[in-house]
């Protein structure tokens, strides 16, 4: 793709970014420290040229790490050599300066995604369709449309190199109107993303580094929160008494689960949800251990994981591990649409909280039976090249 000796590798990011990189180690620096080792690689934090004497952190031991002050200290430093980047900053006009600076000195872009999320087109649109009356939500929209229009102008750079680990999202890439008139007409610029490169999800890739001992110990719960600042948003804070009816049917849920199976649950929390304001929540957490930024750990000693919408359930899916999803009459709209949506792609086990009959032993037969349900799904969103450790 590119020759080590020719290029420099950079990272362009704005400090908050970098401190929640930083804070978070394991999963961000593992790209970071690939790239330090095989090229001349740079981490540029951009807040100083953005607003004066923001850049907080000054030092990043073992990486090539700048702070440019102004737009010449950053033109100065992408002469001489060729400039491949990833940038990590919004699509957000007020960062016109930096776009226009990497188009001059014909940076080349690449980016990847490397998540895979749960809901369909159909769910998003119907997201977008809410947020759409709110000013703010209607402001990065018209905002996305005029950065575009300066790419097909040329004014900003398009993406070079596109890394995706989801081979449908590539399919809708390749299958957009303008990507299709691009290779139609090689001479034409107006697609986003000149090349669309697929790799490993960031779930499997976790997994085959961590080389983690594979057990059956817990039954484990992924947890999608009833009160979360993103739902919140998007379907309005729920009822405190409806939340502390919902965890007190929950923890009756998880008590016969445990007592069914005779495994320990381990509640793996959001770390974004918000428990502690009910009483109910304190229930769940006096009888059960709860824990978070330890889930991926806790699903390779699982029996079977539970879960609604978290995204973390890939790493079930990657270990075979048998799911179920778990329902409530309950649950936001946003919530209810998700979990519909994923026990679509997925075909899994449905079982509401609220159907304790439901549960006896024969279920475990039954979800391990299904766990071939999930082969489809794994092998075109999860894994690309087996054993590929990045």
């Amino acid at each position: 793709m590119f020759k080590k000796n020719n290029y420099k590798i950079v990272y362009l990011l704005e400090n908050k970014t970098l401190e929640r990189y930083i804070n978070n180690k394991d999963i961000h620096f593992r790209l970071f420290k690939e790239l330090n080792k095989n090229y001349k690689f740079y981490i540029i934090n951009i807040s100083n040229i953005m607003k004066s004497n923001t850049a907080d952190i000054k030092n990043l031991d073992g990486f090539n790490y700048i702070i440019p002050d102004n737009m010449d200290e950053l033109n100065n430093f992408f002469l001489d050599y060729k400039i491949l980047a990833l940038i990590k900053i919004p699509i957000d006009l007020k960062f016109h300066k930096i776009f226009r600076c990497l188009k001059k000195n014909k940076v080349k872009l690449f980016s990847f995604s490397n998540l895979v999320f749960s809901y369909e087109d159909n769910v998003s649109l119907s997201l977008k369709t809410k947020k759409f009356f709110n000013l703010l939500k209607l402001k990065k929209l018209i905002n996305y449309y005029i950065f575009r229009i300066l790419i097909l102008l040329e004014l900003y750079p398009r993406i070079s190199y596109h890394f995706e680990c989801d081979q449908r999202r590539i399919d809708q890439l390749k299958n957009s109107f303008f990507f299709k008139l691009q290779n139609s007409f090689r001479m034409l610029k107006i697609s986003y993303y000149e090349r669309i490169i697929r790799i490993n999800s960031k779930y499997y890739s976790e997994i085959i580094n961590k080389n983690y001992k594979i057990t059956n110990e817990y039954i484990v719960v992924c947890d999608t929160p009833m009160s979360h600042p993103d739902i919140t948003v998007l379907d309005g804070r729920k009822d405190k008494d409806l939340i502390e009816d919902y965890y007190y049917k929950l923890h009756n849920f998880l008590k016969c689960i445990e007592n069914t199976f005779r495994k320990k649950v381990i509640l793996c929390l959001h770390p974004k949800g918000e428990y502690e304001n009910y009483d109910n929540f304190k229930l769940l957490k006096k009888d059960f251990k709860t824990t978070m930024y330890e889930t991926s750990y806790y699903i390779t000693k699982a029996l079977f994981v539970l879960f609604q919408t978290s995204n973390t359930i890939n790493d079930a899916i990657i270990l075979n591990k048998p799911i179920i999803q778990i329902n409530s009459e309950l649950l936001s709209g946003i919530t209810k649409k998700k979990l519909l949506d994923f026990n679509k792609q997925l075909n899994c086990p449905m079982i509401n909280i609220e159907e304790l009959n439901k549960i006896n032993s024969e279920l475990y037969d039954k979800i391990k039976s299904e766990t071939k349900n999930y082969i489809k799904y794994r092998e075109n969103r999860l894994i690309f090249e087996k054993k590929k450790r990045i």
